[in-house]
């Protein structure tokens, strides 16, 4: 008995060892796999019920093991078989595993292929399609009011023409195609119609009676007579022609009281009558309004000697208009930071 005990006897202590070494490791995973799906089919078991409060007497073993596995296999969502997590070295009889997809068995078997220097350095997939770029929104021709938008009014309506290629339909002089012309008559007149509408769709009724009363007729489809119309109309309408401008070019000063001692609102009025000369009376160059605007500054004590000094650069003819205006406006801007730190200073003696 001690013998038989000890596993003396050859063939029951050969049946053993095969038993430890086969049969049992089979036994246990059958185990271990049978208690994983068991335990993946309760809680889904669960959750159905929680989300189905209504269904009583759920039957946890209706559910076929079978039905489980293919749901596993076609969706991919189902617990991670336990065949699949254990090692290559201990799984006993790995020709009993199940299958994977054919998706998955494809993808597993090229990552395997490839080196693992690949696995690594593979770069990240990029996106199918670039995002496309919105469209650019232009802002629309604003509408003309009278004088005090004209600048506005006419700079966009050169730049929303010229973005189109009709900038020359304002141009006076401009023929009609010929025979050579690569532009038929027709398409011709559909630009100039385009142009005057836009134009004319842009006018406030203010300006429109303004046009009428100077001799607008809408039956003109010429769009450069309508727009040298709306340029010359307005400013004689306010009062304005080349002999006014001239006059005040003449005597402006910025001591004057009107600009309140801003050199910026000198600056602004004497470019205002630049643009209002040269189009009424287009110049070859701004040697008259730089000397005026170089006067203007002597008749103010403040700037008499810094127009000695414009002076003399004009001279030399070293000075422009761009170069005038960009010293004048470092000047005001000095001259309000001056007067700011003045005003705090008083304002802390008074504390």
């Amino acid at each position: 008995m001690s013998s038989y005990a000890k596993g003396a006897n050859p063939l029951w202590g050969a049946g053993s060892s095969a038993f430890s070494t086969t049969s049992a490791p089979q036994h246990q995973q059958h185990r271990r796999q049978t208690w994983a799906s068991v335990t993946w089919a309760t809680g889904q078991s669960i959750i159905s019920g929680m989300l189905s409060p209504n269904k009583k007497d759920f039957d946890v073993g209706q559910h076929n093991r079978n039905e489980y596995h293919t749901f596993r296999d076609e969706i991919l969502m189902g617990p991670p078989a336990y065949d699949s997590i254990v090692s290559p070295r201990t799984r006993p009889g790995s020709s009993s595993r199940r299958a994977l997809p054919a998706r998955m068995n494809s993808l597993s078997q090229s990552q395997s292929q490839q080196p693992q220097s690949q696995l690594v350095k593979a770069p990240p997939a990029q996106p199918a399609s670039l995002p496309r770029h919105q469209a650019l929104n232009l802002p629309p021709l604003p509408r003309l009011l009278g004088l005090e938008n004209l600048d506005e009014w006419d700079d966009m309506l050169h730049r929303t023409l010229r973005l189109h290629g009709l900038i020359e339909y304002i141009n006076p002089g401009v023929p009609e195609p010929n025979a050579s012309s690569s532009l038929t008559h027709e398409e011709w007149a559909s630009n100039c119609a385009a142009v005057c509408l836009l134009i004319v769709g842009s006018l406030s009724s203010d300006v429109r009676d303004t046009l009428t009363a100077f001799g607008y007729e809408a039956s003109d489809l010429s769009p450069a007579a309508l727009h040298a119309l709306v340029r010359e109309a307005l400013p004689k309408a306010a009062g304005e022609d080349v002999s006014s401008w001239m006059r005040e070019l003449s005597t402006i000063s910025p001591g004057e009281r009107r600009f309140e001692g801003s050199l910026r609102e000198y600056c602004l009025r004497v470019a205002y009558l630049r643009r209002r000369l040269y189009q009424a009376e287009p110049q070859p160059n701004d040697n008259l309004v730089l000397v005026m605007a170089v006067l203007g500054l002597a008749r103010c004590e403040r700037y008499e000697g810094y127009s000695f000094t414009l002076g003399r650069e004009l001279e030399r003819g070293a000075l422009s208009w761009g170069r005038l205006m960009s010293d004048l406006a470092g000047i005001h801007g000095r001259e309000v930071r001056e007067r700011r730190e003045r005003c705090k200073a008083r304002g802390m003696e008074e504390e």
